[in-house]
């Protein structure tokens, strides 16, 4: 049992959600290497396993359909009959194909991993139907005069067309059944599903019996015994002829010619019965193997059977994953009594992820009713964000879970509680027991949205991890500046929203490096980075014993004279670039948290290369920036009252 999703083949007997190739053998037929083939011996075991491939299929929720089959599957049922009697073997192939619905973009309004998924399942049946036309332009009978139509149907042009290839040609019978809408609001797309059944239905194909042998060594005993049988009695006839020709023989001779003749039937007999034994033996060990693989068969369907068993009535931990076709794949039973979770190998829950303790959780199992998560002493100490239902939740306090609740590790592990006792309360309250299920992405955005909630005057950076390693480089960089008495303290400063974007070119993140004398001044992600690598290298040469009192221009916790940094922001208003009438402005200085930093003026206007002032443009245009009586109320800098000239 397989399924066809996004164009890859997966094996539906195993949750292993790998990928699998398409081969052609010898016969030139299509054929995934590496399928998993169970024998069976009853409807019950048929039942099982397909229970077991139809848990493991892709499904997802579009505006048209909760439950949307998301991929093609197909399941293959192999049937031989076997005749001990001359040892014939019938064999037949039987494929039932669930094709995933053709839909459209807008009614079931997807978007992103939908969106592309439906654009595979509507290109795969566009082939599947390329694919029945050209058998039927086939079949067409030819005219006079004209010549066999050559069409070759493009099975390899889609997965789904070249493993039904061997279906859908030659020696086989193909039935389609179509499931139609009859919702006015589904006109279209019934039409068009049954014009394409009526394709298939046009198609005349012929089966006939699949007759061999079920093993080539005993069908060559088979004949060599009864080509001995036929010469052992072809060999009485002769011996009797014998006799009765050498009437004329004295008696020894014809004594010792009687025994020469018994003596080859003799052993005339002995090898056929040497060739009854070794046909005997051979079906034995026919016999034998199949019974073997029937209890070998049994014992995995009793294992999968008593799996599926404790899924359904014990408490236990599911995946949620990003790919639909990752969930489920991972299952923790929650034992009675106490569940260890943490990145320890040992633990009942392992979760290995950055920042998890060895044993992080603990969740309580009270006889399967009541089920509890608390946080172990490692876990209360570390900052790693837990969250349920999308919220973080205190590491202080035991946590009661209920059916269906999702628990996040970072933004990684999503685990999905099921539990039983739970669920069926529900149900006999009369609560659909499903209700508050989401998917990894909705579980995803709820935390987003609780995050953002608490921090709605801190803007953090896009990565993470980035973040933190800044953090770490920044209170190193202070360590280093107190051990070497440079006076000077960093720290990390978000720009406020309204100033923090693209247009201004002010960035998302500065570090601000102030020293005792209160002068500040603003350093971009990256200078601080290049003057950090700096630091670390002046501190290791102090511990060396070197100097490390470097020049103004070499030390990297001095500002360079000649440096331009950020100090400040101001909104100028612009005018257009021929507006001829410059006025000066007064203008107000910000830090980057909006705090009044002081005022000054300006002007701007069109200008040569020069920075004079141009009436008349040509070609590139430049532009000039002019200020004047800058004053800094709230920092310790001398501004020269002349006025300063940008070119841009």
């Amino acid at each position: 049992m397989l399924e066809i999703y996004n164009e890859e083949v997966r094996d539906l007997f195993t949750s292993t959600k790998k990928k699998l190739d398409i081969r052609m053998n010898k016969k030139k037929e299509f054929y995934v290497p590496g399928l998993i083939d169970q024998q069976v011996y009853s409807y019950k075991d048929v039942n099982t396993w397909i229970k077991t491939g139809d848990e493991n299929r892709t499904i997802g929720a579009t505006k048209m359909n909760q439950t949307s089959s998301r991929a093609h599957t197909i399941f293959t049922v192999k049937l031989t009959q076997t005749f001990k009697s001359n040892s014939e073997v019938r064999e037949s192939e039987m494929v039932l194909v669930d094709l995933a619905g053709s839909e459209r973009t807008g009614k079931a309004e997807t978007t992103g991993t939908r969106r592309k998924e439906g654009i595979n399942i509507n290109q795969s049946l566009t082939t599947l139907g390329q694919v029945f036309k050209a058998l039927y332009e086939l079949q067409k009978p030819v005219k006079d005069g004209k010549t066999k139509n050559t069409i070759q149907p493009p099975y390899r042009n889609s997965s789904l067309t070249m493993l039904l290839q061997k279906a859908l040609s030659g020696n086989s019978k193909t039935v389609m059944i179509a499931a139609i809408s009859p919702d006015l609001n589904n006109f279209d797309e019934s039409m068009s599903t049954l014009n394409y059944a009526n394709t298939v239905k046009a198609l005349k194909t012929k089966a006939v019996v699949n007759i061999q042998s079920k093993n080539q060594a005993m069908d060559d005993l088979q004949a060599e015994l009864d080509r001995l049988r036929q010469e052992q009695a072809n060999y009485k006839a002769v011996e009797v002829q014998k006799i009765v020709e050498v009437q004329n023989l004295s008696d020894e001779e014809r004594r010792e010619l009687e025994e020469k003749m018994e003596k080859q039937r003799q052993e005339l007999e002995i090898e056929i019965k040497n060739r009854e034994n070794e046909i005997n033996a051979l079906t034995s060990d026919y016999e034998n193997r199949l019974e073997q693989h029937k209890a070998e068969s049994e014992a995995r369907i009793k294992k999968l059977n008593d799996f599926q068993e404790r899924k359904r009535t014990e408490p236990h931990l599911w995946n949620l994953a990003k790919d639909s076709r990752e969930t489920g794949n991972i299952i923790h039973f929650l034992q009675r009594g106490v569940t260890m979770g943490g990145s320890q190998h040992s633990s009942g829950i392992p979760l290995k992820y950055p920042g998890i303790m060895p044993q992080h959780i603990r969740i309580t199992n009270n006889n399967n009713k009541l089920i509890s998560l608390e946080f172990t002493q490692q876990g209360q100490q570390s900052k790693f964000p837990v969250h349920i239902n999308g919220k973080s939740v205190s590491t202080k306090v035991k946590h009661k879970l209920f059916h269906g609740d999702q628990i996040s590790f970072g933004m990684a592990l999503v685990f999905v509680l099921h539990h039983p006792e739970d669920a069926s309360e529900r149900v006999r309250n009369g609560e659909d027991p499903s209700r508050g299920h989401k998917s990894y992405d909705e579980v995803m955005d709820q935390i987003d949205s609780y995050e953002n909630q608490l921090k709605d005057n801190q803007r953090s950076l896009a990565d993470s991890n980035e973040r933190i390693q800044l953090m770490q480089d920044v209170a190193k960089a202070n360590f280093i500046g107190r051990e070497l008495f440079k006076n000077v303290f960093y720290e990390i400063v978000n720009p406020k929203k309204s100033l923090a974007n693209v247009e201004n070119g002010i960035k998302s993140t500065y570090i601000y490096a102030q020293n005792d004398d209160g002068v500040g001044y603003y350093l971009e992600k990256e200078q601080f980075e290049e003057n950090f690598s700096h630091m670390e290298g002046m501190y290791a040469d102090f511990q060396r014993g070197k100097d490390v009192d470097l020049e103004p221009g070499v030390d990297p916790f001095v500002k360079d004279g000649l440096a331009c940094n950020l100090v400040g922001v101001s909104q100028v208003r612009m005018n257009p670039v021929g507006y001829v009438g410059e006025k000066w402005q007064t203008i107000k200085l910000f830090n980057l948290s909006g705090e009044n930093l002081g005022t000054g003026r300006v002007k701007h206007g069109p200008c040569d290369e020069l920075g004079n002032r141009q009436d008349v443009f040509r070609g590139q245009v430049n532009y000039s920036v002019e200020f004047e009586k800058l004053r800094f109320a709230k920092l310790k800098y001398v501004v020269p009252d002349e006025t300063f000239i940008y070119l841009v």
